[in-house]
This record gives structure tokens, sequence and C-alpha cells, in this order.
């Protein structure tokens, strides 16, 4: 007797999990990174929130420094570990993993939203821990608040995490990958407002921040836990999907190249 064949979108499926689960195992592997992580949001928060902070004087009077860097730097976490996800794909190219991935009988799809998932999970973990400071700083919100924001920090997780696959399926070394993510990180993460409100800024730094996806993670997070925000928090929302879709289906295309 012939055994069933297995539905496609089961096959899809167990492609994405695996795909996520081996990244997962090396995440788990490394300890010092994640103690790392934990140390280096509190020593920010500390130093540039609690102590230079003070001479800093924000636009919106009962927010402190402090509590302004807070979501910021949810965001930049973030962004460090969800961008840095595509280095996986330079490194999987050079273990000959790549190839044997690119020949499977799965979508590009599936490779690249189980890698950008793994991405995802590994800064939403960074997020989190950020989150933890939040007494620090005295950031106080509602439960549903507080859930909206770990939604939107998946959903700018899952976005950076494609960008860094689109890097990565182009670069052929981790080297120039590492040059790459350094060079787009530092616009990034300047351009965002995560140090500094953008309101106050002349209209054509605020033109310019609005091309940079971080700018609308970082406003979402501070209209959630702040009640402050440059654009409204539908557009941050509609932005942010648009881009995560963007750049997951240019990586998807781009991952076709791997196969020639």
């Amino acid at each position: 007797m012939h055994s069933p064949a297995v539905p496609r979108w089961q096959v899809e499926l167990s492609a994405v999990y695996v795909l996520w689960l081996r990244e997962m195992l090396h995440l788990v592997r490394q300890p010092v990174e994640l103690a790392v992580s934990f140390v280096q949001p509190a020593i920010f928060l500390i130093v540039f929130g609690l102590g230079v902070g003070k001479f800093f004087q924000l636009p919106q009077a009962s927010v402190s420094y402090g509590a302004y860097l807070f979501s910021g730097l949810m965001a930049i976490n973030v962004l460090f570990t969800a961008l840095a996800s595509g280095s996986t794909v330079t490194e999987d190219r050079r273990a000959g993993f790549l190839r044997e991935i690119v020949v499977a009988p799965v979508s590009r799809f599936a490779v690249v939203g189980g890698k950008a998932l793994a991405g995802t999970t590994s800064g939403l973990v960074q997020g989190l821990i950020v989150l933890c400071f939040a007494p620090l700083v005295k950031v106080h919100c509602s439960f549903f608040h507080g859930l909206a924001a770990v939604g939107i920090l998946v959903l700018l997780g899952f976005a950076l995490a494609c960008l860094g696959i689109l890097l990565g399926v182009r670069l052929r070394s981790s080297q120039a990958f590492t040059l790459l993510m350094n060079f787009v990180m530092m616009p990034l993460t300047f351009l965002s407002g995560a140090f500094f409100p953008l309101s106050p800024l002349p209209g054509w730094f605020q033109a310019v921040a609005r091309v940079d996806p971080l700018a609308y993670g970082v406003d979402a997070l501070n209209a959630l836990l702040l009640n402050t925000h440059l654009f409204s928090f539908q557009s941050d929302l509609a932005v942010l999907i648009a881009i995560a879709v963007l750049f997951a289906s240019l990586a998807a295309v781009l991952f076709r190249s791997e196969e020639t």
C-alpha cells in the first residue's frame, strides 16, 4: 500500500520549523552572548538614562530621558540581533549547507521564513531583556500596551531579519557582510529617533527619517509605552508590515540565484 501524500502546506511548515530550530540551537549554545546582551542595556540606561540624561530636556516635560531611551534601546537591540541573523546565510554558504537548502523541494519563501523567524526570535529575546529594566527608568504601561509592544518587536524583528537575509544572499563572505551591516546600522540607528526625538528637528531630517524602518518601530513603541509619537500608530503598523512583506519577497527572489 502507498502511504498518503503529505500535504504541501505541511512540508512548507516543517521546513520553516527545522530551519528555525537549527538557529535556535545555535543561540542557546552561546550563553556568553546572552549575558553580554543583558549587561549592555543596563549600562546604557544607567550611564545615559539616569546620568547624562539629566542634562537633556525633552519636548514632552512629563517624559524623562531615561524613559525615552528605554524604548529606543528595545528597538536597537532588536535591530542588531535581527539584522545580524543574515550572517547565517554566508556561514551556511561557506559550510555547503545553503546548497542543500535551495535544492530541497520547498519554496524559497519557506527558507526565508524559517531563517527570518529565527532572527525574529533572537531579536525578541534581546528586546525583552531590555524590558526587564522598565522599573529602573520608571516606565509603566498597561498589560494590553505591553503585549502590543511585544507584537511591535516581533514585526520589527521580522522586517529587519528579512533585510539581513537580503544582504546575506548578495554577499559571499562573512567579512563583507559584517562591514556592510555596520555601514547600514549606523544611519538606521541615528535616524530612528532612538536617542533623541525627531519632532524638534528640521523638516529635511524628518523627511530622511521617514525612509528608516527602525524609526517606525521606535515611534510605535513610544506611542505604546510613553504616549508620545511623531507618526500615527496606524501608520507605524502599516509601514512595518509593508516593509516586512517587501524584504521577505525580495529575499525569496534573490534566493533563486543560489540555484544556479
